[in-house]
């Protein structure tokens, strides 16, 4: 009887260790960029998928991780000035989930757009549109601080 439960003890335990193993970024991007779409400004992500033939999913994910890049990249004062002019375009990286995500799997953008199905080549595609977006919705000295770190 002790060796019966302790067998269904070990392959319940094998079987939760399986799944904890299976972490697929990929899927877990999908989710919090699908969550993102909402956050993300409608007329961004419309230019992104038109110019770009991309899903939502994917111009929402691709704008987060570029944007936590930005807000890495820069002061917290630069990042805030971006942040005021252009909200819309910073409360993509604002979703904690993704920032939790990329600590966890320590993804590069380039690693982060694959994990959505892109190319590592869509990360220069999406910058011109981005810039485009910042220096139309913030002006001039917003988009040559997202120029020098996207």
């Amino acid at each position: 009887m002790k060796k019966i439960t302790l067998s269904l003890i070990t392959l319940s335990l094998l079987g939760s260790l399986q799944s904890v193993s299976a972490f697929d970024l990929g899927s877990a991007m999908q989710a919090v960029s699908g969550a993102s779409t909402q956050q993300a400004d409608s007329s961004l992500i419309s230019s992104l998928t038109s110019q770009l033939g991309i899903t939502s999913s994917q111009a929402a994910g691709g704008t987060m991780a570029l944007m936590n890049q930005a807000k890495n990249s820069l002061s917290a004062d630069e990042y805030n000035q971006i942040s005021k002019a252009v909200p819309g375009l910073s409360n993509t990286a604002e979703n904690s989930a993704l920032g939790s995500l990329s600590t966890m799997a320590s993804s590069s953008v380039v690693d982060i757009f694959k994990s959505l199905g892109m190319e590592s080549s869509m990360v220069e595609q999406f910058t011109p549109v981005i810039l485009d977006y910042a220096l139309k919705e913030g002006g001039p000295v917003i988009m040559d601080m997202l120029k020098g770190v996207l």
